[in-house]
């Protein structure tokens, strides 16, 4: 895989190659007309385009979307696409962490939320991995967080949301996973609160999902875009760093006594 860069721009920006680049991407995964994903992506305030260096291959879209009401501000992460291929390069989670950081400068009095539709079981996880987010297993959504999802869907999706009886808010779409991909995609995680919880997901039904922008999202976000090593690997890190440390602090001590003895016992002041 060659180098990847990223082109960001605003829906009226966007040329007839890449307008086309980006229906031919989602029909790999989903059967919608071109009318409708292009429909989708003058929605956002921008799309993040991912490139291959050298052979200009469009290989994942983000869509962007900010929502501003009272005192919240949500920054709506939909229509992403990743080329199979480019799977585990965190593409997705680049377009996250720079989205959530541009929310913070634009919005910095408002409280801040990142939202997302999850497909599948397997988008679902994703969110799983954020410090107050909502839905969680076992755990009530706030009403507060039922009514900040409730506002964004009744502005946008109108006709296509509804409660969902343990209070989680879900609605249909007009798109579903092709079937070819159906089975190898979905069949792992029958068994998952998904899809217990939903379970007209593999008819179209989506799941709102919530996560609180703060510190500790934050550090989730930073350590899956650079890779940190694990807590005992930094802790071999640093025990190796004390003991550099320590050598450099013994040899620098020897040195200086080295000096002063030198000028004690020489004839040179």
């Amino acid at each position: 895989m060659n180098k990847i860069y990223l082109v960001s721009k605003k829906p009226n920006e966007l040329s007839d190659i890449e307008t086309n680049a980006i229906v031919t991407l989602h029909h790999q995964f989903f059967d919608l007309r071109a009318e409708d994903i292009i429909g989708y992506s003058k929605e956002r305030t921008y799309v993040d385009l991912y490139y291959e260096k050298g052979t200009e291959k469009l290989i994942g879209t983000v869509g962007v979307q900010w929502y501003l009401h009272n005192d919240i501000a949500i920054v709506y992460v939909g229509n992403a696409v990743i080329d199979k291929k480019t799977h585990g390069k965190g593409l997705l989670t680049r377009s996250i962490l720079r989205s959530v950081c541009k929310t913070s400068f634009k919005f910095p009095l408002k409280r801040k939320f990142l939202l997302g539709f999850a497909t599948s079981p397997k988008a679902y996880s994703y969110f799983t991995q954020y410090k107050y987010s909502w839905p969680k297993p076992f755990e009530e959504v706030p009403n507060y967080i039922n009514d900040i999802i409730g506002n964004f869907l009744s502005t946008y999706y109108p006709q296509n949301h509804k409660p969902h009886e343990h209070g989680y808010i879900i609605f249909p779409k007009e798109a579903s996973i092709r079937a070819k991909d159906k089975n190898k995609v979905l069949s792992r995680f029958q068994d998952s609160w998904f899809s217990c919880s939903n379970i007209y997901y593999e008819e179209g039904y989506q799941l709102p999902c919530i996560a609180s922008i703060n510190a500790q999202n934050y550090w989730v976000l930073i350590k899956s875009v650079v890779n940190l090593p694990k807590k005992s690997a930094i802790k071999r890190a640093l025990n190796k760093l004390k003991q550099y440390t320590f050598r450099f602090k013994d040899a620098l001590y020897l040195t200086a006594m080295a000096i002063l003895i030198f000028l004690l016992y020489s004839d040179y002041y």
